[in-house]
């Protein structure tokens, strides 16, 4: 939802999730930051361009590290945050799961990361884009991933 939800829109989607929670009931989030840490170059540019998108659009790269806060500023109780590290394509299953799941952000980000200006066209993007998967086992790449959860209250 990072790259669905502007910061105001955010506060939006809590006040309507806690709306329609049943008192006693616990809300969860979940969401990565978005910044893939131990990057190589093709990678940071990546990131940086990925950054400069959210910001343009509102969107708040650090919403995921602010989970907990989000939480009880809705009024949420017995509020736990935590995050876990994921590896991008080294250590296994995860690593190749969280991997799959980064070539599908590649291409869903494409049009608005070719819209940033930061590559010159479709060429350079994809060309970009094969150097940073190259660079994830090599770097030993890793996104966070952060939780919260709370209850409504009775």
């Amino acid at each position: 939802m990072l790259m669905s939800f502007s910061v105001r829109e955010w506060n939006i989607a809590i006040n309507e999730l806690m709306r329609v929670l049943k008192p006693g009931g616990f809300l969860e989030l979940v969401e990565s930051d978005l910044r893939i840490y131990d990057a190589g170059p093709a990678t940071a540019q990546w990131n940086r361009t990925l950054y400069k998108v959210m910001r343009d659009r509102d969107f708040s790269p650090r919403t995921a590290r602010h989970l907990p806060d989000l939480l009880l500023r809705h009024g949420t109780r017995n509020v736990h945050g935590e995050h876990r590290s994921c590896p991008m394509n080294w250590l296994g299953r995860l690593g190749q799961l969280m991997f799959e799941d980064m070539e599908l952000a590649f291409e869903a980000l494409k049009t608005p990361m070719l819209r940033s200006g930061s590559y010159t066209d479709v060429l350079s993007y994809d060309r970009s884009v094969d150097m940073a998967r190259g660079e994830f086992a090599n770097f030993k790449s890793w996104v966070n991933f952060y939780a919260a959860y709370g209850m409504k209250p009775l």
